[in-house]
């Protein structure tokens, strides 16, 4: 049903397919596709497909599992990511409805030592902490050392100058 939906969405499909998530006791799975019927129902005038996703939403609001995102350091570049999927900045400091299970956070960024954490959600109505801390810098490998540009040695510094001036005196004609 995912994938017909994902190819063809309609309310129908959608509905069915909510109602195959919450058989599975994949509680925010369905409250999400209760909730896309519910537009598809007002969209589609269909009254009768918008009152039983109504009736079901209310049914398994409490039973939801909920993930509550606080991020200490946002940095411009930072990347948090929900079990693989990027989570937008705008869900950074709020409460996500999660399936029951365990699910992985990881931030990343440019310069900084990645952070990951798993939690467990499994508890109905219960709601997750996860704080993402500030990253720290990253640190090379041990035995690598920085590239530094050095500046050449002073003789060799003055004899590449003195050919260099040479050069563009002997082209200019003079």
């Amino acid at each position: 049903l995912a994938d017909s939906h994902r190819l063809d969405p309609g309310g129908g499909t959608v509905l069915a397919l909510a109602h195959c998530y919450e058989a599975q006791g994949r509680v925010a799975s369905a409250w999400a596709a209760f909730n896309d019927a519910i537009a598809f129902a007002q969209r589609d005038g269909r009254a009768d497909r918008e009152t039983e996703a109504r009736s079901r939403l209310a049914a398994i609001e409490p039973r939801l599992c909920w993930i509550e995102l606080a991020v200490a350091a946002p940095l411009p570049d930072l990347e948090l990511r929900h079990d693989g999927q990027l989570v937008p900045r705008s869900a950074w400091a709020s409460r996500l409805p999660v399936d029951p299970g365990t699910h992985r956070f990881e931030a990343r960024a440019a310069g900084r030592t990645p952070w990951s954490i798993s939690v467990q959600a499994v508890e109905e109505g219960a709601t997750v902490a996860v704080r993402v801390p500030a990253l720290e810098a990253s640190r090379p490998a041990a035995g690598v050392v920085p590239h530094r540009r050095q500046r050449p040695p002073a003789s060799r510094r003055d004899s590449f100058s003195a050919s260099h001036q040479w050069g563009w005196s002997a082209l200019a004609g003079g």
